[in-house]
């Protein structure tokens, strides 16, 4: 029946759009979508947010807002789809949503990469929000909180909390590889296959609209980008917000994974290097070929050293720039080196790092 229905407002818009501005446009379709939003009825209020979606009805706004409002205290898979379709149509409006409205659409997986989608349409107003979601806990990889960090750094949104977060979780490695030319290199690659039964797939409830699935990545433009949401000002692939319409859910798509503290220190590693301009990645390696023992630690020192000046710098531009605090005490960033003996001849043992050749990166100050 609510197939039915989008057939025959189609035609009434078909046939009045090409005789009528667009406030008129809107106009006609507007009270039906407001009458649906006010439903109780699950299927009705989905339907709601989908028509408004799909024309682009910015009238609809605040019945969309009070609707999410009432439909934010429901429970169940039909009051989670009610959402996801509310949202989408607040992405495809551009529209302002309360922050206690908010918090329920960045809890759910199926509406979180909306929920970030509405905040990135107005970084200005949303920043405290943008700030909180990019210290958020959330699952490893999560593209919200993970967007959200590279949103503030691209539009120069410094926060000294958020600066004081990235590198209180930021772990710097370097990797030595001990050679001596004679070292066997050993190749090994495994690869695991996931079997076991398909999960089950979730179509939409009966009565209501074609499922949508709106998914943040890391891509170029193409015909599937609804937006682009992070620009790309540093070389890397900028944050897109995609579209799919008439799809079905996997079960393990609606339920979140275990959440965890921070990103990862790689994503971490990536921020601080766009705000200090420095190629910096958390993982770096080295090969130090072994000759002595005192070659072998100039060799190791002056490698770590390089390094702490690196990171030095980073600190010194982000209390510039307005990530740290200009004037706040100094910042010790831990810096880890792992030795791997790859030498073909073992019988010289590797000397031991002394203290001072491993360690912090060094007080800033």
């Amino acid at each position: 029946m609510g197939s039915l229905k989008l057939l025959l407002v189609s035609v009434v818009l078909a046939s009045a759009a090409p005789c009528q501005g667009v406030k008129e446009f809107d106009a006609l379709l507007l009270p039906g979508v407001e009458k649906r939003l006010a439903s109780e009825r699950a299927a009705d209020v989905a339907w709601g947010g989908y028509l408004a979606q799909r024309y682009r009805l910015r009238g609809a706004a605040r019945p969309l807002v009070q609707a999410l409002s009432v439909w934010q205290k429901q429970y169940g898979l039909k009051a989670r789809f009610v959402r996801l379709h509310l949202a989408d149509a607040l992405v495809g409006i551009r529209a302002h949503v309360p922050g206690e409205q908010m918090e329920i659409l960045l809890r759910d997986p199926l509406t979180r990469s909306c929920a970030f989608a509405i905040l990135a349409n107005d970084p200005l107003v949303n920043r405290e929000a943008l700030i909180e979601l990019a210290m958020s806990r959330a699952p490893h990889g999560d593209m919200a909180r993970s967007a959200a960090g590279r949103l503030l750094v691209a539009k120069k949104m410094a926060s000294q909390k958020f600066g004081r977060h990235i590198l209180d979780h930021l772990d710097y490695h370097l990797a030595v590889t001990v050679t001596d030319g004679a070292s066997d290199d050993n190749q090994w690659n495994s690869a695991v296959g996931l079997g076991g039964t398909p999960p089950k797939e979730i179509e939409a409830p009966e009565g209501f609209p074609p499922l949508v699935r709106l998914t943040l990545m890391r891509s170029g433009h193409d015909e599937d980008t609804v937006r682009l949401l992070v620009p790309d000002r540093f070389g890397d692939s900028p944050v897109v917000l995609t579209r799919e319409e008439g799809v079905t859910y996997k079960r393990y798509q609606l339920t979140a994974g275990g959440k965890q503290a921070a990103d990862s220190s790689w994503a971490y590693a990536k921020l601080v290097g766009r705000i200090a301009r420095v190629d910096l990645g958390s993982f770096e390696s080295q090969t130090v070929q072994f000759d002595n023992a005192e070659n072998y630690l100039k060799t190791i020192t002056a490698a770590r050293d390089e390094r702490r000046a690196k990171l030095k710098k980073i600190v010194q531009r982000m209390r510039r720039d307005g990530w740290l605090a200009k004037d706040g005490p100094g910042v010790e960033v831990p810096l880890e080196i792992g030795i791997d003996d790859q030498r073909g001849d073992k019988s010289v043992p590797l000397p031991v790092l002394p203290d001072s050749a491993k360690g912090g990166a060094g007080n800033d100050r």
